[in-house]
């Protein structure tokens, strides 16, 4: 997939359709690649694939690490180190390799702890966020320490444990608002979190 991403956007720029300048490209760190040294060979290869100079944006795909090499499964689970993952991150930063560096589902604590820590503060941290889950303590940590809330799943995601995610389309309110507006209701779910100041994202899987 990553590669087919690559191929294309070489075409679009060679065919003058888009300048790189143009677009803003992220990717993530997966959590088998937590180990500093690990870090800057997984950049390499997304770079290699996407056939870029650099990323935009890199992300640290979640707070929890896993075995090189292997699945997020409980067995393969290690205890994760994000001061030395961020270090290495920090690392790629300074290299321009990645424009920006930031984290993604980082609760409040996990975010104060690297904040704390950080020479180099995340710029991002991309959580799933939507009218039935709006997330206002990490928003307004967010907000007071300068890091951008990005919200992935902004209609909702019918697979969180303990959250009706699915339920967004559905919520009377969301409908009721929807036919006063004479608006779609996923109309009304993505401005509602444009309005809260957060971009939405569509991750590929």
């Amino acid at each position: 997939m990553v590669c087919k991403i690559g191929l294309a956007l070489k075409k679009l720029f060679e065919e003058g359709v888009v300048k790189r300048e143009d677009l803003v490209i992220t990717s993530k760190l997966w959590p088998g690649d937590h180990a500093p040294e690990d870090v800057s060979e997984a950049i390499g290869t997304t770079l290699k694939d996407l056939q870029l100079e650099f990323l935009d944006l890199f992300l640290i795909h979640g707070p929890i690490r896993v075995k090189k090499g292997t699945t997020r499964s409980p067995e393969n689970f290690l205890p994760p180190d994000i001061p030395a993952t961020w270090g290495a991150m920090e690392n790629l930063y300074d290299s321009s390799k990645a424009r920006a560096i930031g984290v993604s589902n980082f609760s409040c604590k996990k975010l104060e702890d690297l904040l704390a820590i950080a020479r180099v503060p995340p710029a991002v941290n991309q959580v799933e966020c939507h009218l039935v889950w709006q997330q206002d303590k990490l928003r307004k940590l967010c907000q007071s320490r300068g890091v951008h809330l990005s919200a992935f799943s902004p209609l909702g995601s019918p697979g969180t444990s303990g959250v009706d995610g699915a339920g967004v389309l559905r919520n009377p309110i969301v409908i009721s608002v929807a036919d006063k507006l004479q608006k779609m209701p996923a109309q009304v779910a993505l401005r509602w979190g444009l309005q809260m100041g957060q971009c939405t994202s569509k991750e590929l899987q």
